[in-house]
């Protein structure tokens, strides 16, 4: 598991927001599963893989890409 302290996730609109803190920006993707226990774990998952691939990408114009 990675460090949430930067992320977090809610249920808005019918989907599951994902925001992470990143280089001064918080970028936000929207994440599709249930709004029950098992959809709430799903989309931490989601968010625990968009932490590491944000992560991975050190430089400003790959984590541009990443938050596409």
């Amino acid at each position: 598991m990675v460090d949430r302290g930067r992320g977090s996730i809610r249920w808005h609109r019918g989907a599951w927001e994902l925001r992470v803190q990143v280089n001064n920006k918080r970028p936000t993707r929207r994440f599709r599963a249930p709004n029950s226990r098992a959809g709430r774990a799903l989309a931490y998952k989601e968010l625990d893989a968009w932490i590491r691939v944000l992560d991975a990408n050190v430089d400003d114009v790959t984590i541009e890409r990443a938050i596409e």
